[in-house]
């Protein structure tokens, strides 16, 4: 136990123990040398703190950078969404709304449906109620028409040039496919009572029809891709995809399709010849999207479910593929990629390249991307325009 000062009875000073002067010596030079020990560091280590630093920053960009417009719009469980042009069309059980980047609101109407459904294009938003035989048709200010058709409706597809392909049932025959030119007149219409169509996709150029229907081989279900010229009546096509059940189909360009089933996603020619196909192997399909160039799918282990991975497909190129974290939601528009993550966004070009770091996010529903290269997050009740490519693209 070390000494301490003490009063002489005599009235001699303190004796003082030097001990406590080594001791807070000893305290001053450590607490000296740490002081330099960090602002060496600091020196040292400048270009990865700032680096760091940057990293952090663009984490927050979303929370920090003002978005561009606010979009509010009734909070509702059955809410659907689409992009039509750079609006936000929302549809749920009782109405349709249209929204501007402004948040504004452009068209509202009534629309009754326990089942509601969308399609929409650069020209049109179908919205129809699965099963019942109305279409009806909008435009960006107002109605623009109805289409009936003679059964229930099963899907709705569209291209950019305003054509409409209606899959339904009819009394007489297990599926029909009508198709409809912009001026909503029945333009082309393909019955059958062998197949049974799962969906349908229109080239850009709105001359081809491709259909992905169901039929047996030796008491096998298999998928059949059957492509119309709408100029002639008999079929142009056909390809059979086995082993895979097709639930998307689309034009890349006007010269070659591209099916995506639950087991391998396969580009064709229009003569019916397969170009390639990507085989998930043992990965199961997590969702996709597509454009008029490139077809993107995001597949994730079946067995474990810890790996992921992205797979862009195009008319001219092999499969890309890249693996990534679990991705929730793509949108695919004008050369843009935009993913959703579980609490990040990140935007990459259809090569897969990202063109910014991921950005921190919370509570996002569904993420677009606009033609101008913004993306446009949806919340619960609201929806932001936000510029996530600018700030991080290299100069």
């Amino acid at each position: 136990m070390p000494k301490k000062a003490y009063a002489d009875p005599n009235g001699n000073p303190p004796v003082r123990d030097r001990r406590l002067d080594v001791l807070r010596f000893a305290q001053q030079l450590m607490l000296f040398g740490f002081a330099a020990t960090v602002a060496l560091s600091l020196f040292t280590f400048r270009d990865n703190i700032r680096d760091a630093y940057a990293e952090y920053r663009s984490s927050i960009q979303l929370e920090e950078t003002k978005a561009d417009s606010r979009i509010n719009f009734e909070p509702d469980s059955s809410n659907i969404f689409g992009l039509f042009g750079n609006n936000l069309a929302v549809l749920n059980q009782g109405t349709y709304k249209l929204y501007t980047p402004a948040g504004d609101e452009q068209l509202a109407m009534q629309y009754i449906s326990a089942n509601p459904a969308m399609s929409v294009s650069e020209t049109y938003v179908c919205i129809y109620s699965r099963g019942s035989t109305t279409l009806t048709v909008t435009g960006q200010t107002s109605k623009a028409g109805t289409i009936t058709v003679s059964g229930g409706i099963i899907d709705v597809v569209q291209n950019d040039a305003g054509y409409i392909a209606v899959v339904h049932n009819d009394d007489r025959y297990r599926s029909v496919v009508s198709v409809f030119d912009p001026t909503l007149q029945l333009r082309y219409e393909w019955k059958t009572s062998e197949y049974y169509v799962q969906t349908a996709a229109l080239s850009p150029d709105g001359k081809t029809l491709g259909v992905a229907a169901l039929t047996q081989d030796d008491a096998v279900f298999i998928t059949r891709v059957i492509t119309f010229l709408l100029a002639e009546e008999n079929y142009h096509s056909v390809c059979d995809i086995p082993e895979t059940i097709v639930t998307d189909l689309t034009f890349l360009g006007n010269e070659a399709l591209c099916a995506v089933g639950d087991t391998r996603a396969c580009v064709l020619n229009l003569d019916g010849s397969i170009r390639y196909e990507y085989d998930y192997g043992g990965n199961s399909l997590r969702t996709c999207d597509y454009d008029s160039a490139v077809c993107v799918l995001s597949v994730v282990d079946r067995t474990s479910g810890l790996a992921s991975y992205l797979v862009s497909l195009s008319a001219g190129a092999e499969p890309v593929i890249v693996e990534t974290d679990e991705i929730r939601w793509i949108d695919v528009n004008s050369g843009y990629v935009a993913l959703l993550y579980t609490d990040t966004v990140e935007v990459r070009d259809t090569m897969l390249n990202p063109l910014g770091k991921p950005v921190t996010v919370y509570n996002v529903r569904r993420v677009f991307m606009t033609s101008a290269g913004k993306a446009l997050l949806i919340y619960t009740s609201e929806a932001g325009v936000v510029d996530l490519i600018t700030p991080f693209l290299q100069k």
